[in-house]
């Protein structure tokens, strides 16, 4: 019975090395990577007439002075701000005005040659894609391009405000301008 048992140990340690040379064993590996989507925090590139505050929900750019006191016509104003991000994903951005310019808080009309809005422009610039919105007289304001593939790296946003060419009535002027990262337009 020993002999046996001998024989079969050795029967087994011998059968692999004699097996067929173009046996393989394949192992599949799988995982699924998460759609992800991440911006990042805000920085001032560069600016005239024009600051950024950071908040919760983006930020807030103010105007160093809308008007000039003495003509109350619009002043020219820029700033370009750059945030890093990372999609890796197909994507779709949009800038979106919502009240397409400019205008007063309180809806003052404007009359007798005054202005109640402030048009500007808005680029955005990631990777291979850009868009460009105007302003430019509509009650409101969208642009967007479709980005094919992931991105990753710097956004850059340029807001403009061109000088105006009539006096604007008095009151507090506002817009919320929308960045949207989304999956389809």
């Amino acid at each position: 019975m020993k002999h046996v048992v001998t024989l079969l140990i050795i029967a087994v340690l011998i059968g692999p090395a004699l097996a067929d040379p173009s046996a393989r064993l394949d192992v599949q590996l799988g995982a699924t990577v998460a759609k992800v989507c991440r911006l990042g925090q805000v920085k001032v590139s560069s600016s005239q007439n024009a600051t950024f505050d950071a908040n919760a929900e983006g930020g807030a750019i103010a105007l160093n002075t809308l008007a000039d006191r003495n003509t109350a016509r619009a002043l020219p104003a820029t700033i370009s701000v750059t945030f890093d991000s990372v999609c890796n994903q197909t994507l779709y951005i949009r800038l979106v005005s919502a009240k397409g310019g400019l205008t007063p808080d309180e809806g003052t009309s404007a009359s007798g040659g005054f202005a109640n809005r402030v048009d500007y422009t808005a680029s955005l610039d990631w990777g291979t894609g850009q868009t460009n919105l105007s302003t430019s007289g509509g009650s409101d304001a969208n642009s967007g391009v479709l980005l094919s593939g992931a991105q990753s790296g710097p956004v850059t946003l340029n807001i403009t405000i061109p000088p105006g060419a009539q006096p604007l009535v008095a009151g507090a002027y506002s817009d919320v301008l929308t960045v949207e990262f989304a999956n389809s337009p």
